[in-house]
């Protein structure tokens, strides 16, 4: 049986959404803020993740755009969730952009900002939504994901996107800020045989890989600007590139 994909005759709205990493220079190298989500989360139960959620009415501003909304979101997310406080000025660049799946219920359009993490303060968890806020090296979360915690497609490629860029922190948010926010990436959920109601996915499929539709299109118009994100630009040939995460009973696992 062929392979395809099931999405929605009408995908649900995404709602705009943030998400920052938080980032400081460790004895281990760099170490990234991961939450672990509570198992009873409506969206994304169980997995870690960066702090963020939904930009909210308070952060909207009438004359802003889009990203400066969503930059405020981000730091009040951050402090509801982990009680650490960036200052409004704070250097927060913009590096991606992440759609969820049209075949997913709860959708969002979430910019990705990165930071430094603020002297002087410790991180501590909601205690609602999250059950873990901690500190990991970059190396030691993705070599733990599918055994001590379960990284969700978008966080398991900014983590090799952080190690791909490497060196300490300051040099990371340079370089997060000159590769820029690219295009949006809104991965593709592939199914093996018949879809529907109950059908169980396959793969997670990056808008970039064969699986998904019109991959070579995508390449063409955003080439140059995959071509600036490190992570990205280590797999991709000059037209469509495997890049896909399987999905098993020990979460998201990329498919070489």
């Amino acid at each position: 049986m062929s392979e395809s994909a099931c999405a929605a005759s009408q995908p649900a709205p995404p709602r705009a959404a943030a998400t920052v990493v938080v980032l400081r220079d460790g004895i281990d190298g760099v170490q990234v803020l991961l939450m672990g989500r509570h198992s009873g989360s409506p969206f994304m139960p169980g997995m870690t993740v960066f702090p963020g959620g939904k930009v909210d009415a308070q952060d909207c501003v009438s004359d802003e755009g889009e990203e400066q909304q969503a930059r405020r979101g981000a730091i009040r997310e951050l402090r509801e969730e982990t009680a650490l406080n960036l200052k409004d000025d704070a250097a927060l660049p913009c590096f991606a952009h992440w759609l969820t799946p049209e075949a997913e219920a709860r959708r969002f359009d979430t910019l990705f900002f990165a930071a430094r993490a603020p002297l002087g303060q410790d991180p501590v968890g909601d205690a609602k939504e999250t059950t873990t806020v901690q500190w990991w090296s970059l190396d030691r979360a993705l070599a733990a994901n599918g055994s001590e915690i379960l990284l969700p497609p978008p966080t398991l490629h900014t983590l090799e996107r952080l190690v791909a860029i490497g060196g300490d922190v300051a040099h990371l948010l340079s370089r997060l800020d000159s590769e820029g926010r690219g295009p949006c990436i809104m991965p593709h959920v592939v199914y093996s045989g018949a879809t529907g109601p109950g059908a169980k996915p396959r793969c997670i499929a990056m808008p970039w890989d064969p699986l998904a539709p019109n991959a070579e299109l995508f390449v063409a118009q955003h080439g140059p600007a995959l071509a600036a994100m490190t992570a990205v630009a280590v797999a991709l040939p000059a037209g469509p590139a495997k890049d896909r995460f399987m999905l098993t009973a020990q979460g998201f696992i990329r498919e070489f």
